[in-house]
């Protein structure tokens, strides 16, 4: 038996923080969650030190061919979004489905995870020549797919119960 209480009803107002790394990369963007980044950062930093412990070439090529990645070399798209309850968790589910000529109904993923940028992101601080962009349907088609996947990652990385908290 759990001995802390967990809400389980969610206030329609409860918003989960993001924040998505990003930079520019050729004609496309590479894009992280923050624990992607801090992931890559400390892995490359784990290879420095065991090379600097032990130099061997394997562990130089290893560390040839790992990015430089430093979180001041990209930039910071924070996002508030909200918080998925039922009736919303619903909605995306409906709003996914197509129904084919033959009358079937089917997932449609790619309609879902544009629902899903659409109908949860509340506030960004995306800007265009110095001016905040508007969260609507034409600036989420315009968004990059890489940038877009991150943002999709890390609202499903903030909602999920890790195995620590689920023990509180």
């Amino acid at each position: 038996m759990l001995t802390k209480e967990i809400a389980m009803f969610i206030d329609e107002q409860a918003v989960v923080p993001i924040k998505v790394y990003y930079r520019r990369k050729n004609r496309t963007y590479e894009a992280y969650t923050e624990s992607e980044l801090r992931k890559l950062i400390a892995d490359r930093k784990k290879i420095e030190e065991e090379l600097k412990k032990s130099p061997s070439p394997k562990k130089q090529n290893e560390l040839d061919q790992f990015p430089q990645i430093k979180e001041e070399d990209y930039m910071v798209l924070e996002l508030k979004m909200r918080e998925l309850n039922w009736g919303l968790y619903n909605e995306l589910q409906e709003d996914g489905t197509a129904t084919t000529e033959d009358g079937r109904r089917i997932f449609d993923y790619k309609q879902y995870k544009e629902n899903k940028l659409r109908k949860l992101i509340v506030q960004w601080s995306a800007e265009k020549d110095g001016k905040g962009v508007p969260i609507n349907e034409i600036s989420i088609k315009k968004m990059s797919p890489d940038i877009a996947e991150a943002i999709l990652r890390a609202y499903d990385e903030e909602n999920m119960i890790e195995d620590e908290e689920e023990k509180k």
